[in-house]
């Protein structure tokens, strides 16, 4: 985030750390899976597009960047299907 030039790091990485265990820990006991899980695929879109900039690298650290964006992309697809499956669910009891 520091090599990004972006504020408040510390804070930053504590809320969605918070965050980030706070979601884990509801999908676990299956809760408020749909809005969970699109705050997720909101969270990880954000850090890839911003984070994961391999388009302004090259070489092995280009390599890399683009490796993490494509493994977050994944991530993503899997919290979207979450999502969909969540709310089929919601629909399905009323």
């Amino acid at each position: 985030m520091e090599k990004h030039q972006m504020l408040m790091v510390p804070v930053l990485l504590a809320t969605a750390g918070v965050f980030q265990i706070g979601a884990a820990i509801a999908l676990i006991l299956n809760r408020y899976t749909y809005v969970v899980s699109l705050l997720l695929a909101v969270l990880v879109l954000t850090i890839n597009v911003n984070l994961h900039d391999f388009w302004n690298y090259t070489g092995v650290e280009g390599a890399h960047e683009m490796q993490n964006f494509v493994k977050n992309l994944g991530i993503l697809a899997g919290l979207l299907v979450l999502a969909g499956h969540a709310r089929m669910e919601l629909d399905r009891k009323g």
